[in-house]
Parts: structure tokens; sequence; C-alpha cells
């Protein structure tokens, strides 16, 4: 669920991407 919304975030928050894959 979250990954899909983090793999857009990735673009602009690539931080987003670390807090919720520790």
């Amino acid at each position: 669920w979250w990954e899909g919304v983090i793999m857009e975030k990735n673009k602009e928050d690539q931080t987003k991407l670390t807090v919720h894959f520790p």
C-alpha cells in the first residue's frame, strides 16, 4: 500500500523512502 505512495514521493522526497524502509 505505502510502497506505491513512497514510489511517487521518492521522486520528490527520497528521504521518505528511507524512513519507510529501515
